[in-house]
């Protein structure tokens, strides 16, 4: 099978891949070469020697989207249409696999990745890593995407998967990465590392099977033992050892009621708004099933709206909640912690924050709504 690696670079010499073909799509700056993997090796590196300890029939395509700094330094950061350039090019080369430890927790780059994403799913397997801080990634999230995380609870040996249907965060499979490699280049286990496990797996499993990437995504469970997780595991999921450098607490939630069954709808206009003219995460909690925009979660998931808001503080890295609702009437918030309450009519909005309220033209929603959260009057 042909496998595609989207990472950094990768230095061939540490692999034995039947054939291994390299591309740079990288935007991002490199460093010089006599300068890269001196002391360590570079992410990419790390990724192909996990695959190559865990198949060895296989051909290799290393697409380099990110810098090769190595792990000496902090993490880098590449450009959401290198990864996208990165999947036309597995479509073109008729790729069967693709590792990708390379993701995006910004979630308003679905709209670059999730078209290309959903072409090449037709033809190819996807894996995709979830971020290690437990946030939701692109495209880990889409529903024709296998995302992965590490089997943390080492419910598998050393490089075996199982699969969790109902996974919360969309990373149904769990690999188990603790390979005696990484003892050898002094590194831990990741969700980053865990993807070319599972890749390898998924190449010994088509090699054996010689069933089809689509045959393989719809019968992943009856082909791979199931995950059970315990308590220990669930608070990885909700534990406070997966916080962020900000106060989540500070995340402003809008409720956002239509009475003419648009909430989704509306919700939607004020999310591009909000990214494409101030560059700003916005995320939205719905009791419709959504799957096509990520930055959508239907509140059944958690089964209350209180631990809904809670899980999207916690996995979204986010500026703004919304939660959308289609109602007949309003009289009153119905949850006591929304910064601002938006009741929407066909043609009006009328915005209630603390003791005060202002009707205004629906379309003119999304910028009131920025200038009130920033602070400014209206």
């Amino acid at each position: 099978m042909k496998i595609a690696l989207i990472d950094s670079l990768i230095d061939e010499t540490k692999i034995h891949a039947k054939k291994y073909t390299y591309f740079n799509l990288c935007s991002v700056e490199d460093l010089p070469s006599d300068q890269i993997g001196q002391n360590k090796e570079t992410h990419g590196t790390m990724c192909a020697m996990m695959l190559d300890a865990c198949t060895d029939d296989y051909e290799l395509v290393g697409i380099q989207t990110m810098p090769s700094y190595g792990e000496m330094f902090p993490k880098t950061f590449g450009s959401v249409n290198d990864l996208k350039n990165a999947l036309e090019l597995c479509a073109t080369l008729n790729v069967d696999i693709v590792s990708m430890s390379s993701v995006s927790s910004a979630l308003s780059d679905t709209e670059v990745l999730y078209d290309m994403t959903q072409r090449l799913a037709q033809r190819s397997l996807i894996l995709a890593a979830l971020d290690n801080r437990r946030y939701m990634t692109v495209p880990t999230g889409f529903p024709f995407v296998l995302g992965v995380q590490a089997d943390w609870t080492g419910r598998r040996r050393p490089g075996k998967i199982s699969y969790r249907k109902n996974d919360p965060l969309f990373a149904k499979i769990y690999a188990n990465c603790d390979l005696k490699l990484l003892k050898e280049i002094y590194v831990g286990p990741s969700n980053s590392l865990a993807v070319p496990v599972a890749a390898a797996y998924m190449n010994n499993l088509m090699n054996s099977t010689k069933l089809q990437p689509s045959q393989i995504r719809e019968r992943l469970e009856e082909l791979l033992p199931q995950y059970y997780p315990e308590a220990e595991s669930e608070k990885l999921l909700y534990g406070k050892s997966s916080r962020v450098g900000y106060d989540i607490a500070q995340i402003p939630t809008v409720r956002v009621v239509s009475l003419c069954d648009r909430s989704d709808e509306i919700c939607a206009e004020i999310v591009d708004c909000f990214y494409h003219n101030y560059r700003a995460q916005v995320t939205c909690l719905t009791c419709s099933e959504t799957e096509r925009d990520i930055r959508f979660r239907s509140i059944k998931h958690e089964g209350s709206l209180d631990a809904a808001i809670a899980f999207m503080r916690y996995h979204y890295k986010t500026d703004l909640i919304l939660v959308a609702e289609n109602l007949e009437h309003v009289d009153k918030p119905k949850y006591h912690l929304y910064d601002v309450e938006v009741i929407c009519t066909d043609n009006t909005a009328l915005v209630r924050y603390e003791e005060h309220s202002n009707r205004i033209e629906l379309g003119d929603l999304p910028e009131t709504l920025y200038r009130l959260l920033d602070g400014e009057p209206v």
